[in-house]
């Protein structure tokens, strides 16, 4: 399968399996698809993000790069509440500066969650 076909078939938001507070996330454009990727368990760099993401696209390590103006990449932390479907975003990625708040409001709501700007 081809690397544009496989992204595809790849959630595009990786929902953490629990509600809680001070996720980071990450938010990048890959080959004109927009992914929101949320840290997991020992993630606490946007960096280590980004990685866990290219893993999964299987894509290879280092394709996330801030110096590509094109992946529009940016990042912040969250509070989430799965049951109530609401975020809490506040700050940005010292890494990869700001997210694109229209791009990630878009993703959040196609997954049926609202938005809180702090």
């Amino acid at each position: 399968m081809k690397e544009i076909d496989r992204m595809l078939f790849i959630k595009r938001v990786n929902w953490p399996r629990e509600s809680g507070k001070e996720y980071l996330f990450l938010h990048v454009k890959l080959k004109g698809e927009d992914f929101m990727w949320f840290s997991r368990p020992g993630e606490n760099r946007h960096a280590q993000i980004a990685r866990s993401l290219e893993t999964a696209l299987q894509i290879p390590l280092g394709t996330i790069d801030k110096d590509k103006p094109e992946q529009n990449i940016g990042g912040g932390a969250v509070d989430i509440d799965l049951q109530g479907k609401h975020v809490k975003i506040y700050g940005e990625s010292g890494e990869f500066g700001a997210y694109d708040r229209e791009t990630v409001e878009r993703l959040l709501t196609a997954e049926g969650f609202t938005a809180e700007y702090i």
